[in-house]
């Protein structure tokens, strides 16, 4: 698979750079963090260790050139469903480029509704950057709008029936789909970055009440405070056999050089965002108890996933204050 995707984007997209290996790498073991190894016979019970991810290290790419990669690996690897990658689909908030299971990111968008003892569908946390804010968060009006965009994404490509397993995409290639309009009426509320955040799977997720130009005051608000910084790394087998040699010696150097970074999200060291209650304190806002939950979540899934994703890392690095981008 990662020497497949890297001949396709080389092929493909070359705005990611002929000589640009390590970011077609990149792009390729994102994929495989979708797809599905675990040889269920349904895919409503999703094994994948992301519902999607985030192509923002490749400023070229395009929501179009990504279903042109794709269509392209559907076709290539002439399989009826390999291994879920015909559940694989293009999204786009505001020119943010999203590749997402489907299955997996509707069950995160509707995860409000699920039981809160079950671990792989649990709710991310909102951090309200903007507590002061004339108009209020309501957490409540934000999932009601994510639970409407599952039902405007399952409805508009149609995966219900799963007739993916029999698409020509020669004759009905992928298209983008727009998470903003899909919103509807929710986008009137829902900020960009919460939607992309909730998306991607993240166990806290910066929100506020959205106008149009609070998005530079939850900015500034950022800016002023620390950050902890946390990141998932993983070495996928898929990379480390590819590299094999018969060099015992060099292996183990080798197998390091696999270690990918799965994910990374920050949230603020200051009580002051997304406080629960009055007697909330710093160190409880940091405290990573949801955060070890959510890590603990993909690694089961890493297990059920086949290992082929193995020596799951979760590290935490605090960032000093200074300019935030959202």
């Amino acid at each position: 698979m990662i020497a497949t995707v890297c001949q396709v984007t080389h092929n493909l997209f070359k705005s990611l750079g002929p000589p640009n290996h390590h970011k077609r790498k990149t792009f390729a073991l994102d994929l495989c963090a979708l797809l599905d190894f675990s040889n269920q016979t349904t895919p409503h019970d999703v094994a994948c260790l992301r519902p999607a991810v985030m192509i923002d290290y490749a400023p070229g790419m395009t929501s179009g050139g990504a279903c042109l990669i794709l269509n392209h690996l559907s076709g290539v690897l002439c399989e009826p469903d390999w291994f879920g990658l015909n559940h694989l689909e293009v999204f786009e908030v505001h020119g943010v480029v999203l590749v997402a299971n489907v299955f997996r990111l509707c069950e995160v968008l509707s995860s409000f509704h699920f039981n809160e003892d079950d671990e792989k569908a649990r709710a991310p946390r909102f951090i309200d950057v903007l507590p002061n804010s004339v108009t209020p968060l309501s957490e409540e009006k934000v999932w009601h709008a994510m639970a409407h965009l599952s039902r405007e994404i399952k409805a508009g490509l149609n995966h219900v029936n799963e007739i993916t397993k029999s698409r020509d995409y020669g004759k009905c290639p992928r298209a983008p789909f727009d998470l903003v309009a899909a919103l509807g009426v929710g986008a009137e509320f829902v900020p960009p970055p919460t939607l992309v955040g909730v998306c991607l799977g993240y166990p806290r997720v910066y929100a506020w009440f959205h106008v149009d130009d609070a998005i530079e005051e939850a900015q500034r608000a950022l800016s002023t405070t620390d950050l902890e910084l946390f990141e998932v790394y993983a070495t996928c087998d898929a990379t480390a056999d590819a590299n094999a040699t018969s060099n015992t010696d060099n292996q183990s150097a080798k197998q390091v050089a696999t270690k990918h970074r799965v994910c990374g999200f920050t949230t603020p060291r200051r009580s002051e965002f997304g406080e629960l209650s009055k007697t909330q304190t710093d160190e409880s806002l940091t405290r990573p108890d949801d955060i070890q939950t959510w890590f603990h979540a993909l690694q089961k899934n890493a297990v059920r996933w086949g290992q082929v994703w193995r020596d799951l890392t979760l590290v935490a690095t605090r960032r000093d204050a200074g300019p935030v981008a959202l």
